[in-house]
């Protein structure tokens, strides 16, 4: 775990720190949950995932910085306020939620054009998702004295035009994906 060693290096080195540990970002697990096809096939299990909106990180880093002694020798667990899991999300898109398994998975990522790190990666999230490791009740924010959140109304809004699925993940539109086609 080398994000944990360097906070340990970090709080070990005599200087003046704050950590803010990021949790999984909103946006992602709505890019990684958008439908093909007229389903949500990623195995994400049905477990809510605490994802959080890179708006409301960009916030809550900037009050540290804007105060920082009051946040020296701390670490903010931040994730999102509103926890949601893929089965509902896929219903308030009103298309079939019915994940693959891991392997294939495995399999699909294995045709794409990622780097060789982000099958892995990928796969983690979607194990850690099934197990129900990505719901947490660590939301520092409140420490931060920030109001938040964007977190799931915003990061995960979804609007229906003309019988396409549209979502807007923060500030990024995913395309337009109709219910009948292949994306």
């Amino acid at each position: 775990m080398a994000d944990r060693w360097t906070e340990q290096a970090l709080s070990q080195s005599g200087m003046a720190w704050t950590i803010l540990r990021n949790g999984l970002y909103a946006e992602l697990i709505g890019m990684l949950a958008a439908p093909r096809g007229g389903r949500i096939t990623t195995p994400f299990g049905n477990s809510p995932i605490s994802a959080v909106a890179r708006a409301d990180l960009a916030e809550e880093a900037s009050k540290v910085l804007g105060d920082p002694n009051a946040h020296a020798g701390v670490t903010h667990e931040l994730s999102g306020h509103t926890s949601f899991s893929v089965p509902d999300l896929a219903q308030r898109l009103g298309v079939a939620y019915e994940p693959i398994s891991l392997s294939a998975e495995r399999e699909r990522l294995s045709q794409l054009p990622l780097l060789p790190l982000q099958p892995a990666m990928l796969l983690s999230i979607f194990s850690a998702a099934t197990g129900g490791f990505l719901l947490t009740d660590a939301r520092d924010f409140a420490k931060a004295r920030i109001q938040a959140s964007r977190s799931t109304r915003d990061s995960l809004r979804i609007g229906r035009h003309g019988g396409v699925v549209r979502c807007n993940i923060g500030q990024r539109i995913l395309p337009a994906v109709s219910k009948g086609n292949a994306r």
